[in-house]
């Protein structure tokens, strides 16, 4: 494809369609997937250089992609447990020994971030407490976690309500 300049384009100068589609077509399809990974240098694309709102789930193509959990946290166990949510899209407690209270995540959380929240008691039952922060929507907390056996529990931040909804309960058998 040739690069039309300023040069190239005179008043009154009428072109054709042709002349005029074929390259935005072209200029299209490059920007409609055919742009991978391997056009890209590592770092190339930062913060600053995206607008914001301007990548939307809308616009990711979720069918040939895998979403994985790129901020991951754990406590062994403890009395209280507080997740940073600018830090943790999953937090893990990986040998809850104790009757425990999941606080209110700190951070600053945006509106439908989501945090997932891993738990497994050792030793015997553990009484899990909740905050008030986490509403649940469909689901029931669970208020006991048995011995070796995992839960996940899935929220998502409601900035108008400034609350974490509770939307998904998983039990291990």
């Amino acid at each position: 494809m040739g690069l039309i300049s300023y040069s190239q384009i005179q008043d009154g100068t009428t072109a054709t369609a042709s002349q005029v589609n074929t390259p935005l077509t072209t200029i299209y399809n490059e920007f409609n997937g055919n742009i991978s990974g391997v056009n890209f240098a590592d770092g190339a694309i930062t913060n600053t250089k995206i607008a914001n709102g301007a990548v939307t789930p809308a616009k990711l193509d979720t069918t040939n992609s895998k979403f994985t959990f790129s901020k991951v946290t754990s406590t062994t166990t403890a009395a209280s447990i507080t997740i940073n949510s600018d830090n943790a899209d999953m937090h893990i407690v990986t040998a809850l020994g104790e009757t425990t209270t999941i606080n209110a995540p700190t951070g600053t959380p945006v509106d439908g971030q989501n945090v997932v929240i891993r738990i497994k008691a050792t030793g015997a039952a553990r009484t899990v407490n909740w905050n008030a922060a986490f509403r649940v929507i469909g689901v029931t907390l669970p208020t006991s976690v048995p011995q070796d056996k995992t839960y996940y529990v899935g929220c998502k931040y409601n900035t108008a309500d400034s609350k974490w909804d509770v939307l998904a309960i998983g039990r291990q058998g």
